[in-house]
């Protein structure tokens, strides 16, 4: 067996201090760190509140790694029975992916003029729906009305359009 990423969850706030006992003994640590807020004071912070990933080969006798239960900052692992679960090295690569100059770059904030319970409509279809919310930066949920029963469907924001407004008699 070779290296593996476990995640590791920090006491609230020393995820920092975590890494650092972690280094000095001479585990590899990643905790991926993020810029949070605009304005005036955007804070550099942990990417996952809590959360330090670390580099271990569990069957490589050398390692000792049960000493990572112990380190300060650690509050616990994350385990499968007696041992640490490993977590998929994509998942650590997509994280790395999206760092720039050390810091994991967040997708930009979605600006929708739709409110969760507002009525909408698919553009191009006279069925009437209502606006649920904002799945990513390209779609939305909405609730269509089929059957007479609801469902919620993901389409893409730009195909979503305000519904008419009822006409006044």
């Amino acid at each position: 067996m070779s290296k593996q990423w476990f995640v590791l969850c920090a006491h609230q706030g020393q995820e920092k201090l975590a890494r650092r006992e972690l280094e000095h003994q001479q585990f590899e640590v990643y905790l991926p760190m993020c810029l949070f807020g605009r304005g005036r004071k955007p804070v550099i912070k942990p990417f996952l509140l809590s959360y330090v990933f670390v580099g271990l080969d569990l069957d490589d006798r050398s390692t000792r790694w049960r000493a990572v239960f112990s380190t300060r900052g650690v509050r616990s692992v994350i385990c499968s029975g007696d041992r640490p679960q490993p977590v998929h090295d994509y998942i650590i690569e997509e994280i790395k992916a999206r760092e720039v100059d050390g810091l994991v770059q967040l997708p930009p904030r979605v600006q929708c003029k739709f409110k969760q319970g507002e009525a909408v409509r698919i553009k191009g279809n006279p069925i009437d729906a209502i606006f649920d919310e904002v799945v990513d930066h390209k779609r939305a949920a909405i609730f269509l009305s089929l059957l007479g029963r609801p469902n919620r469907i993901i389409v893409p924001m730009t195909k979503i359009a305000a519904a008419p407004a009822a006409a006044v008699a």
